[in-house]
């Protein structure tokens, strides 16, 4: 069995599983009152967003089965590229979720008084500006190279994959210094609950 044959299969339950999480990360944010927050909205948003991707690599599987895998690079790109959108803007939006979550453990009286529409607006129209940056260049430098796997890494010509990557690396690594900022700020927090908690008992 080849090898793309059971990548193939690896990648159908996990698929199932994601789309299903998804949904329901949806469906809990429209439900209940609680998760009406910007945090929850763009957690929703990133779901919204994933869920189309994942969609999307159904077509990638089914394309393995039926060994339809070697096209042009053009034709690639033109029946992704909703894929490739979405992927960039759960990106960005990921990027807002962790700066939104820094804030509110840096300032969490302003974050508490800050309007959730505005914030949302930017995450949302941030991740527009950069995936349609790169959907247009994605167009433009498309060429007749034939690829042997059509994903999101083969379909960008060598130029935009080159820029692409150095972005999405860029945006991953702020994400993972916020948050390992937000373990300490966290850390800290939970100290000074501790120590008031330890002086309240103390003089009662």
């Amino acid at each position: 069995m080849a090898f793309q044959t059971w990548i193939a299969i690896f990648m159908i339950p996990l698929l199932i599983l994601g789309m299903f999480g998804n949904l329901n990360l949806i469906y809990v944010t429209w439900k209940f009152k609680d998760l009406k927050n910007r945090n929850s909205y763009l957690v929703a948003a990133i779901a919204i967003f994933d869920f189309i991707s994942e969609a999307y690599e159904w077509k990638k599987v089914i394309e393995i089965f039926l060994d339809k895998m070697i096209m042009r690079r053009v034709d690639c790109y033109h029946s992704i590229f909703i894929h490739c959108y979405t992927f960039n803007m759960s990106n960005v939006v990921m990027l807002f979720l962790g700066i939104d979550r820094f804030i509110a453990l840096l300032l969490p009286v302003k974050y508490r008084t800050a309007r959730t529409t505005p914030f949302i607006a930017l995450a949302i129209g941030t991740g527009v500006i950069y995936s349609t940056a790169f959907a247009t260049a994605g167009f433009i430098f498309s060429d007749d190279e034939l690829i042997e796997l059509c994903d999101q890494t083969m379909a960008y010509s060598p130029k935009i994959i080159t820029i692409w990557n150095y972005t999405s690396v860029t945006i991953d690594l702020i994400v993972f210094v916020l948050n390992v900022i937000d373990y300490y700020l966290l850390r800290r927090a939970a100290k000074q609950r501790e120590s008031r908690m330890f002086l309240i008992q103390m003089n009662v």
